[in-house]
């Protein structure tokens, strides 16, 4: 019994020595360090509430006539830009639907209070030739 004691004591001291002694030292090795980050997108621009996007919105004004094209764009925290950030090689569409108020699979419609509908269409371009979809 003796002798297991003290082979443990001098294992002690042998230990709490060498610690004594780095402590004042340096002490190099590596350290291994992994990050998996899976496929994917975020979209950033707007504020958000709950599980809601809140993107902003358009507001096309008061016009006495339809005659004429009325361009309107959309206002909001995000200045109506949408930011889109995908992992490397990741394929991504982007893609509005026809709304809320919509009359046939490509036309979207506003509502009034009345319930009465106007047509309208939104643009990727300024030119009006690329609609979303």
């Amino acid at each position: 019994m003796k002798k297991t004691l003290m082979a443990l004591t001098s294992v002690a001291t042998l230990l709490c020595a060498n610690g004594a002694a780095n402590a004042a030292g340096t002490i190099q090795g590596k350290l291994g360090v992994t990050l998996t980050i899976g496929a994917g997108c975020s979209i950033k621009g707007g504020d958000s509430s709950g599980t809601a996007n809140n993107f902003g919105s358009i507001n096309f004004g008061t016009y006495s006539s339809l005659d004429n094209i009325i361009d309107a764009t959309a206002t909001g925290s995000s200045g109506g830009s949408l930011i889109l950030n995908c992992t490397k090689d990741t394929n991504y569409t982007v893609a509005l639907d026809n709304g809320l108020h919509v009359t046939s699979s490509t036309q979207r419609s506003m509502a009034s209070t009345a319930g009465d509908l106007i047509s309208y269409n939104l643009y990727q371009d300024a030119e009006h030739t690329i609609a979303w979809g």
